[in-house]
């Protein structure tokens, strides 16, 4: 009779131990009304995501239903996916930490704020850092739409950063920091504000046909912890170079010899 009662204990034990172990895991959450991140109305299923006690997160912000999620906490997730028509927003200071982010929607981070993402990003919607927010992006960037900076607010490209649409660094203060830079259509460098180029070389040697460089502020590429004009070493100019603010542009071309082929180049 004791051995009896013994084996269903330690059955009934391992039971809970094997119910416990299969809830721990990967958890897809999708927006399922406008609000509060730390609002479970706002998820479906209805569960803050938030890593943690063995359970990790993929959040999805969906087209339908398109939803505005405020973040009003500080999570960490694995992937986030916005959608296009939804939106992140922020209430002030708050943080968001991600293994990889692909938006096709709207990500306002204008607040003080900062985004970490611990692995690719792709943005074929709009994302915006304001009010000295931060956006340290540790991996390959790749920007197919619109990516801007205004009020001091700095972004961190550890790998490369590739332009296909639009990059506006709009104040004075701001900093864009990448390993590599690839422009393959319009990036705005507003008055005083500050593009280094952190991966070394001989910095941009060629404007590219159909791209627009606009340097009002300040493009930098860094050796050794040195940072020194990354256009000294300019080639090739096939789109256009817009020099402004009264800037002095000294240039030894590699070869010897600067190639204007149907581009532009304009100081002011």
């Amino acid at each position: 009779m004791i051995k009896n009662v013994v084996c269903r204990v330690v059955f009934l034990s391992l039971g809970i131990l094997l119910f416990v172990v299969a809830s721990y895991g990967q958890t897809q959450i999708n927006g399922a009304a406008s609000g509060n991140w730390s609002n479970t109305a706002s998820w479906s299923p209805a569960t803050v995501p938030n890593n943690g006690g063995g359970n990790t997160y993929d959040v999805t912000l969906l087209s339908s239903p398109a939803v505005v999620i405020t973040l009003d906490i500080n999570p960490t997730i694995d992937t986030l996916t916005l959608d296009s028509g939804s939106e992140l927003t922020t209430n002030a200071g708050t943080t968001l930490t991600t293994t990889g982010l692909t938006n096709g929607g709207y990500i306002n981070f204008a607040n003080g704020n900062t985004l970490t993402v611990n692995g690719a990003t792709t943005n074929t919607g709009e994302i915006t850092l304001y009010n000295a927010s931060t956006a340290n992006f540790n991996g390959n960037f790749t920007n197919s739409n619109a990516f801007y900076t205004d009020g001091k607010s700095t972004a961190t490209v550890t790998g490369t950063f590739t332009n296909s649409d639009y990059v506006d660094m709009e104040s004075s203060g701001d900093v864009l920091n990448v390993g590599t830079l690839t422009n393959n259509s319009e990036i705005v460098i507003g008055t005083g504000a500050t593009l280094n180029i952190t991966g070394g070389g001989s910095g941009i040697t060629t404007v590219a046909a159909g791209s627009t460089l606009y340097v009002q502020g300040t493009l930098n590429v860094i050796n050794g912890g040195t940072p020194s004009n990354a256009l000294a070493s300019l080639t090739t100019v096939a789109g256009s170079l817009i020099w402004e603010n009264g800037q002095t542009l000294t240039d030894t071309p590699i070869g010897g010899t600067l190639t204007i082929n149907s581009g532009a180049v304009q100081s002011d």
